[in-house]
């Protein structure tokens, strides 16, 4: 299992009753449909550490790319970025969104400015949510049935004589479920 994958070999095994000789390419598929989740939503879904810079607009609110929040260690706010303790706000300055990644201040405003904030906090799942794993099950076996010979997931295309290719390689069940969890807030 690579890190940020979203299901494992182990999981899929017992969902779809795959064999243990399937395992490399079914854990290869695992990471690639994972990849592809993470570039669909516009997050990293999994659980993570993250320090971000933000570009200050002299408002109260700030954006963190990753929802939703854990937890958050340390806000800064300094418009000479040198992000020393003194800028460090206090919890009771700010009210934390967990849900959507939005910090509302309450009494100060972010200098305006490029990386004039700086946020250190942990987001994401910890467990892969029960409706995204299901699509990613989903998109693993129209892969694997895919790469392992069937018809499944391929488009016929005559040109002079007939070609078969490789269609999405999501299914549109699987997509709707993924894009459920895109950020469209970017």
């Amino acid at each position: 299992m690579a890190t940020g994958d979203l299901v494992t070999f182990a999981n899929a095994q017992t969902y779809l009753g795959y064999a243990s000789s399937q395992s490399t390419l079914a854990g290869l598929l695992i990471t690639a449909i994972s990849d592809r989740v993470k570039a669909l939503t516009r997050r990293t879904i999994t659980a993570a550490d993250y320090t971000e810079y933000i570009d200050g607009h002299g408002d109260n609110i700030i954006l963190l790319r990753q929802y939703p929040v854990n937890s958050v260690t340390n806000i800064y706010l300094d418009g000479g970025r040198a992000f020393a303790d003194a800028s460090a706000l206090a919890s009771t300055d700010y009210y934390l969104n967990e849900d959507t990644g939005i910090i509302e201040l309450y009494s100060k405003t972010t200098a305006e400015g490029a990386k004039t904030v700086k946020v250190l906090y942990n987001a994401g799942y910890s467990t892969t949510p029960e409706d995204l794993q299901q699509a990613v099950f989903e998109a693993l076996d129209w892969n694997m049935k895919r790469f392992e010979g069937s018809s499944i997931g391929t488009e016929m295309q005559s040109a002079g004589g007939v070609n078969i290719r490789p269609a999405l390689t999501i299914p549109p069940s699987a997509y709707a479920v993924i894009m459920g969890y895109r950020d469209e807030r970017c």
